[in-house]
């Protein structure tokens, strides 16, 4: 769970990420929904298939949600799409009914990240996206260089819990997050904002700038979590005659 910060509504997003909405008759007795999102990558997609058959049989017509602003930060060649845009991943080594296009929701995949384009735009862009949605929770299905870099913009300057700004997420591990959004008034009268790690964009509400803060006492390892960071062997650096 999360709140937004200076604004309105509360959210919340995670790695799982989360939205949290009020009902419009009033109550709180009705069940939490939620939307799976995943990289536009095919190994990313083939993880989520597979970890959510159970789920996506229970719905043969819930969609995973293919999202190019997902894709991998790197320049390695195992990180280019080969998925066109507006169409689903082939994934040949998924059972039929999980890997049929119409399982997909591809919208928001552009193809390719573009060449002069980079990293945090698209973690802006995801972030933007999620704050969009009107679920309770947002499953991500994505990529460890991606989702250590999100921990490394976001996360406030002097926080760095389970060293998610140095290690990544293990191999099928789960860690949910709570992040923030605000928007931030300028000028000579408005308050400080608290922007340590965060990221903005223009276009806030009243000519402000919009903020993204992941709240670092939201971290969770739900399941394998984060490597353990590897400390360095002191040295003696003592000369001796």
């Amino acid at each position: 769970a999360s709140s937004a910060s200076s604004a309105s509504e509360r959210d919340d997003v995670a790695l799982l990420v989360s939205r949290t909405t009020t009902p419009a008759n009033g109550t709180n007795d009705r069940r939490k929904t939620s939307v799976i999102a995943t990289s536009n990558l095919r190994r990313a997609a083939q993880t989520v298939a597979l970890a959510f058959r159970s789920r996506l049989e229970r719905d043969p017509s819930e969609k995973l949600v293919v999202l190019s602003s997902l894709q991998e930060i790197s320049t390695n060649v195992d990180t280019l799409s080969l998925t066109p845009p507006l169409r689903a991943p082939l994934l040949p080594d998924v059972p039929a009914h999980l890997a049929a296009a119409s399982r997909f929701d591809v919208a928001a995949n552009s193809g390719n990240k573009r060449l002069r384009g980079n990293g945090l735009q698209r973690m802006q862009a995801f972030a933007e996206w999620a704050f969009k949605r009107d679920e309770d929770l947002i499953i991500v299905g994505g990529h460890s260089l991606f989702f250590r870099s999100f921990f490394r913009e976001f996360l406030p300057k002097d926080a760095n819990p389970f060293d998610a700004r140095d290690v990544k997420i293990r191999n099928g591990g789960v860690v949910a997050i709570t992040l923030e959004r605000g928007t931030v008034v300028e000028g000579p009268d408005a308050a400080t904002p608290h922007n340590g790690g965060v990221a903005t964009t223009s276009g806030g509400a009243g000519g402000g700038v919009i903020q993204y803060r992941i709240d670092p006492d939201s971290i969770s390892e739900l399941h394998l979590g984060f490597e353990v960071l590897k400390k360095k062997k002191k040295t003696n650096s003592k000369k001796h005659a």
